[in-house]
């Protein structure tokens, strides 16, 4: 507001409690954008907020919890998972649970690019893994336990 204090530094408050605080928020996008576009200046971004808080993390995880899990996530790759033109193998992707992982079945994305349909990559960092379109297989690799083909 035109009347507010004039602040020298706007605090910010770095801790997590229900819902992430600013930066928990923000490190988990620029994430998820470099997953998703490889970009490497939003890992890099993320990986200097996520390390802005290692001390918080370290001695007060409760207070830091979507901070811990942007963490993981960074340190887990994450996963990149591109699905074409296989539904069933997509509703696979949706049930994985690594850290930050990212699903992407259709657009414009370059984790698709020159992919052949039917078939699921798993990929980290744009490298991925033999496509495969077994249903098995592919939860495996995305760590979905017990699916099994209908018989």
């Amino acid at each position: 507001a035109d009347d507010a204090q004039q602040l020298v530094r706007r605090p910010r408050d770095p801790t997590d409690s229900a819902t992430p605080s600013g930066l928990s928020a923000v490190a988990s996008a620029l994430l998820t954008s470099a997953a998703l576009t490889g970009r490497s200046d939003h890992r890099d971004a993320a990986g200097s907020a996520i390390g802005s808080v290692a001390a918080l993390v370290e001695r007060f995880p409760r207070f830091a919890g979507w901070s811990a899990a942007a963490a993981e996530a960074l340190l887990a790759g994450p996963l990149e998972i591109a699905v074409v033109d296989a539904p069933e193998l997509a509703g696979i992707a949706r049930l994985a649970t690594a850290p930050g992982a990212v699903v992407v079945t259709g657009g414009d994305s370059p984790l698709l690019a020159d992919r052949p349909s039917g078939a699921a990559y798993v990929c980290q960092g744009f490298v991925c893994d033999a496509p495969t379109s077994d249903r098995e297989t592919f939860a495996e690799r995305v760590g979905v336990p017990a699916v099994h083909s209908a018989s």
